[in-house]
């Protein structure tokens, strides 16, 4: 077995710190889309302050 150098650890500890960022951002994405969309007229989504979606924007 090979021994670890500082050098590679090093690397190694650059590629954890870009990647985990990234993965979390995109789990979130993938949870948030699907997601079943609030009625606003719901109880829960009044004490919230929810709205329903406007529209796309420019």
């Amino acid at each position: 077995m090979n021994k670890l150098t500082r050098r590679d650890l090093l690397g190694l500890s650059a590629v954890a710190l870009v990647a985990a960022p990234t993965l979390a951002l995109t789990s979130r994405f993938a949870l948030a889309s699907d997601a079943p969309r609030v009625d606003p007229g719901d109880p829960q989504a009044k004490a919230l302050g929810l709205h329903a979606p406007v529209g796309k924007g420019r």
